[in-house]
């Protein structure tokens, strides 16, 4: 893949999630304070395992988990499921794949979480 069609991608990613913050939760993506605003003990545990996963640098492995787990129709679920796009979003393309992904599949991962609420991008 090409830088240029990296930064696409990129772009794409960043757009779709300010969009989806903005349309199902009402709120700019600086407003959102995940850790803040969870209630249910399950997706506070849902959210601690996706950053545990993060932060040992095994992408693959927390959007596997993100996906495997998430409860369609849920704002909180969607909220962590942001985030996690969010912070994946932001790494340079060497460090995703040291992590075991691309960008390509994050664009691809984020479009089924979308389409989980009725949105094809």
């Amino acid at each position: 893949m090409s830088v240029f069609e990296n930064d696409w991608i990129m772009r794409q990613i960043e757009g779709m999630t300010d969009m989806l913050g903005k349309v199902l939760l009402h709120r700019e993506k600086s407003e959102i304070r995940v850790e803040d605003e969870l209630s249910d003990e399950d997706v506070k545990k849902y959210h601690k395992e996706i950053q545990k996963l993060l932060k040992e640098k095994k992408y693959s492995e927390a959007i596997q988990y993100l996906r495997e787990n998430f409860a369609t129709g849920s704002m909180e679920y969607l909220k962590v499921a942001l985030s996690a796009f969010d912070q994946l979003n932001s790494l340079r393309e060497p460090e995703l794949q040291e992590g075991g992904y691309s960008r390509q599949e994050l664009y691809n991962d984020l479009e089924f979480i979308t389409e989980q609420y009725g949105i094809h991008l």
